[in-house]
């Protein structure tokens, strides 16, 4: 018997743990690295999921040219007692440049998450004693999400992109040590198949 066939076939492994799992560990990186604090007892999509392709093209230090296309998914996030915070799961596919033309976009490639500031539509944000900013309770200072501060949301994520790929490719230009702990704080984002780079 093919085991390996047979696992597939009954599907007896279950990974919704691990999925959950793995985004809980990149939101609790994205935290640290902008300094925001909010629990997650309350966690959930609020249904928006959108794809857009970065204008900028991207090129390697050996010259290697790629575009990036992002997937984004927006989440609410806050404790019992907290007002939600607005934050994204993104992940980007990628195609790289051929003799004559660009390849397909390959899905699956960077995988992060983006916390927008207050300024950028997070209006449950305020400022926090040990934190830079912490959401407000929701006893008090609550401000609902309006259509407005929605669209202020996805502009926030659709100029943030570039710059977070930006940094990406150049740490990988100054050729780093990929299990060096300073890296978590640059730009968190995790490379499939490569999990001791989640940084």
């Amino acid at each position: 018997m093919n085991w390996y066939k047979q696992s597939k076939k009954e599907d007896n492994f279950v990974y919704d743990n691990l999925v959950k799992e793995f985004w809980r560990e990149l939101l609790f990186l994205e935290k640290e690295r902008v300094d925001i604090g909010f629990d997650v007892e309350n966690n959930d999509s609020v249904g928006d999921v959108k794809d857009f392709e970065i204008d900028k093209v991207f090129i390697t230090k050996g010259g290697a040219k790629f575009k990036y296309k992002v997937t984004a998914q927006m989440m609410s996030a806050g404790g019992d007692w907290e007002n939600p915070v607005r934050y994204f799961k993104c992940q980007c596919a990628r195609k790289t440049e051929g003799r004559d033309e660009w390849g397909k976009y390959t899905k699956g490639d960077l995988t992060f998450i983006y916390i927008p500031e207050k300024n950028e539509g997070n209006k449950n944000l305020i400022k926090g004693d040990k934190k830079k900013w912490v959401t407000s309770h929701n006893d008090a200072d609550y401000v609902k999400f309006d259509d407005k501060e929605e669209k202020d949301l996805w502009d926030s994520i659709k100029k943030h992109c570039p710059k977070r790929i930006k940094a990406y490719y150049d740490d990988k230009n100054k050729e780093y040590d990929y299990d060096s702990k300073e890296l978590i704080k640059d730009h968190g984002i995790y490379e499939k198949y490569e999990l001791h780079k989640v940084y």
